[in-house]
C-alpha cells in the first residue's frame, strides 16, 4: 500500500512539473516579447550583454567553449532548483530575466540586419535553443515545484525533501544530457551553419 502511495505521489510530482513547464514557456514567451518590443528603451543594457559576452568568446577554442557553456548552464540550471525553496521566486525571476534578454538580443540583431536579420537570430539560437531551452525550462519548472511544496509544508503539507529528490533526479538524468548535447551543437554546429550561412 505504501509502495502505490509513493508511485501515485511520483506520478502527481511528475504531472504537476509538466503543467510547471507550460507555465515556464509561456513567461519565457512573454518576456522575449517584452525584450523586444522595447529593446530601444534598454540600449544600454545591450550594450552591457555584448561587452560582457563580447565576440573574442567566438574565437576560444570549440571544445573549451563548449565546456564553459556546458558547465554554464548547468550551474545555472541546478542552482535554481534549491533556490525554488524560496517561494518559488528565483525560478521565475530567472526565467523572466533570460526571455527577456533574448528578447533584447533579437531586437539588436533585427535592427542591425534588417529582415535578414529574423534568418540570422534563427540561425544563431535554434539549432542549440532546442535542446537548451527546453532543458533550462524544464529546471525552472522543478524549481518552481519545490517552492510550491516549501509552501504546502508551511501549511502542514507536502514533503519538501521527498520533491527535491526527484527534482535532482530529473536534472541528472534528463536536464544533464540535454545540455550537454544543446553545448556541443552551439560549440561546433552552430558557428559553422552561421559561417556557411553569412560568410562574407
Amino acid at each position: 500500500m505504501e509502495d502505490f502511495s509513493l508511485k501515485f505521489e511520483e506520478v502527481k510530482v511528475k504531472h504537476s512539473v509538466w503543467k510547471l513547464f507550460l507555465v515556464v514557456l509561456v513567461i519565457f514567451m512573454a518576456s522575449a516579447f517584452y525584450g523586444y518590443l522595447n529593446g530601444g528603451r534598454f540600449y544600454f543594457l545591450t550594450e552591457a550583454i555584448k561587452k560582457f559576452y563580447g565576440m573574442e568568446i567566438l574565437k576560444v577554442n570549440p571544445l573549451l567553449l563548449m565546456a564553459f557553456i556546458f558547465s554554464n548552464n548547468a550551474f545555472k540550471s541546478f542552482i535554481i532548483i534549491p533556490l525554488g525553496a524560496i517561494l518559488a521566486v528565483p525560478p521565475v525571476i530567472f526565467i523572466i530575466f533570460n526571455g527577456f534578454v533574448v528578447g533584447l538580443i533579437a531586437y539588436e540583431i533585427v535592427s542591425k540586419f534588417g529582415e535578414v536579420g529574423f534568418l540570422y537570430f534563427a540561425a544563431a539560437i535554434l539549432p542549440h535553443g532546442v535542446f537548451e531551452l527546453p532543458a533550462v525550462f524544464l529546471s525552472a519548472a522543478l524549481g518552481i515545484r519545490v517552492g510550491l511544496a516549501a509552501i504546502a509544508r508551511l501549511r502542514g503539507g507536502d514533503n519538501v525533501g521527498w520533491v527535491w529528490i526527484e527534482g535532482l533526479k530529473t536534472y541528472v538524468y534528463k536536464v544533464l544530457p540535454i545540455l550537454f548535447i544543446a553545448a556541443v551543437i552551439e560549440a561546433f554546429i552552430t558557428p559553422q551553419i552561421l559561417s556557411f550561412l553569412f560568410k562574407e
